[in-house]
């Protein structure tokens, strides 16, 4: 297992969705565990008590950086700053459409990939157990069960045969398709990657997406 730092924009990104989750109403389905509320409680605007992102940001990077230096046994430098946030980081959560489910459209998935990724680089001894990172598990968890609850209905399994593209072009179709789908399974054969197997959660038809690779064959595996 290894550990990286994650870039401002990767952290700031997080910080901002996390924002988005915690301001919403306690009722609400898509929102942060209970827990986060209490591990950020120090990140709340004085005068209203909401969020923000502006200081979650500095919180989530030093815990990164706790974990990184714990990991390779590097000593802190006490001089050493937060670099500033980036002003234009992407919003990957909003107000979701509602029709009798929630739609989750790709910048869901892309939020709920980012934590995730961040939460992996701070699964380390000096802040696995932090309280910080029990309430970052536990919001994933949260969001993957809200996932699975709206997508329950319409979640639907494609098999997707790569070899009518150059052998240089596969990967590049399996990275275009994880921009819009739920989960791509890569499947390696004698010829390397041959195909892959793609959880669909849009309501967009899939082979009619933008990230299907044209003259590909397609088979619904179910749903």
């Amino acid at each position: 297992m290894s550990c990286m730092m994650l870039s401002p924009a990767h952290i700031a990104t997080v910080a901002h969705g996390l924002a988005y989750l915690l301001n919403q109403s306690e009722m609400c389905q898509l929102s942060a565990a209970d827990e986060l509320r209490d591990a950020l409680g120090a990140c709340r605007y004085p005068h209203d008590f909401l969020y923000d992102d502006r200081r979650i940001y500095p919180v989530l990077y030093r815990h990164n950086e706790a974990a990184y230096e714990g990991r390779y046994k590097a000593e802190p430098d006490e001089t050493d700053e937060v670099p500033a946030m980036p002003d234009n980081v992407p919003h990957l959560l909003h107000r979701l459409d509602y029709n009798e489910h929630y739609f989750l459209d790709a910048d869901f998935f892309k939020f709920l990939k980012l934590l995730d990724c961040y939460i992996y680089q701070c699964e380390e001894q000096a802040t696995a157990d932090t309280n910080l990172q029990k309430a970052l598990v536990k919001t994933s968890n949260h969001l993957y069960a809200f996932a699975a609850q709206q997508n329950a209905a319409f979640m639907k399994y494609y098999f997707v045969d790569l070899r009518a593209l150059p052998i240089s072009e596969r990967i590049a179709a399996c990275k275009k398709m994880e921009q819009y789908a739920w989960e791509v399974f890569e499947k390696v054969g004698t010829s390397g990657l041959e195909s892959a197997e793609v959880c669909w959660t849009s309501p967009e038809d899939f082979e009619s997406s933008p990230c299907f690779p044209q003259g590909c064959k397609c088979t619904l595996l179910g749903n």
